[in-house]
């Protein structure tokens, strides 16, 4: 199964991941496709609009998929599935690396290919992720994806796993498995853990002063879904248990004893949010014992600041 419970086979972030904005995320270590490098038309760096054109003709040149500039950093595919790719978080990237651009543009190739010619739907692949509002408001297209409300500004929508990409999951993949919403939901909510893992087996309480991190694991911040298995480990010590998610792949929480443990705690998910190649949530939330609730937030200038 792709992206398993083997951390060893889980993909690491990459720069350019969620960039398709149907909701792709591409996987850094998967295999360019091959095309000799020589024929390839190289990335230009030189302006919003020449970097469009000339990752477009990159990502045609590996795909085959003819591909429309819609305007500064947006492609579509030229069909009529109405897909775009926003190439915003890829022209800061290239520009931050102009060295790793071409090698990771070829990769997002890969990605692309696997959303426009996607294997069949299996029941197993359907995930329910973490994701925000705003994300949700930027993948542009209409979609539709399969969501239900999570807490403060986190939303959890139902993905589709497979080995190079995480795809949003739509009314047609439902149809195809003969699920309704709150089934696919259900399915997708009990199948992340055989991606993520459980709570029980990574998080272990926090020593006074200290804050636990979960920063290997391609769905980490999924765990949130784990209800009882937070339950479980809430148990185990005193002290209000909190929890952030600065990015996909980092889940952060700890178990409050001073008013200085709730500051320290949004300082280290500041250092996180604002470092990130891919950024979740800067919001802390605190365990009510039967779910998650936004805690309140610290009057820190230092965090208003960044």
């Amino acid at each position: 199964m792709a992206r398993g419970g083997d951390t060893d086979a889980m993909c690491p972030r990459l720069a350019l991941s969620s960039l398709v904005s149907l909701g792709l995320a591409a996987c850094a270590s998967s295999p360019a496709p091959f095309v000799p490098k020589a024929e390839l038309p190289t990335v230009d760096l030189s302006s919003e609009g020449a970097f469009t054109a000339s990752v477009g003709r990159r990502i045609e040149a590996h795909t085959g998929t003819r591909l429309a500039v819609v305007g500064p950093l947006v492609l579509k595919v030229d069909d009529d599935r109405d897909m775009q790719i926003n190439l915003t978080r890829a022209w800061l990237a290239c520009g931050n690396e102009p060295e790793s651009c071409e090698p990771e543009v070829d990769r997002l190739a890969v990605g692309l290919g696997e959303a426009l010619a996607p294997a069949k739907t299996v029941r197993e692949a359907l995930v329910l992720v973490l994701r925000t509002k705003s994300y949700l408001a930027n993948m542009g297209v209409p979609l539709s994806p399969i969501t239900e409300p999570f807490a403060g500004e986190l939303i959890a929508i139902l993905m589709v796993d497979s080995p190079t990409t995480a795809r949003s999951a739509g009314v047609g993949d439902l149809a195809e498995l003969g699920l309704d919403s709150p089934a696919a939901l259900a399915l997708g909510r009990a199948n992340i853990k055989s991606f993520a893992g459980t709570v029980q087996a990574q998080v272990r309480p926090t020593q006074p002063g200290n804050i636990g991190s979960i920063n290997d694991n391609y769905y980490g911040s999924s765990l949130m879904l784990d209800i009882a298995g937070w339950q479980a480990v809430a148990a185990l010590r005193s002290g209000r248990l909190v929890v952030s998610v600065p990015a996909p792949d980092v889940l952060l929480y700890k178990w409050l004893d001073t008013p200085q443990d709730l500051l320290d705690f949004e300082v280290l998910t500041d250092h996180f949010f604002h470092r990130v190649e891919r950024p979740l949530s800067d919001q802390i939330f605190g365990f009510t014992g039967a779910g998650w609730e936004l805690a309140p937030v610290v009057n820190d200038p230092v965090r208003k600041a960044l």
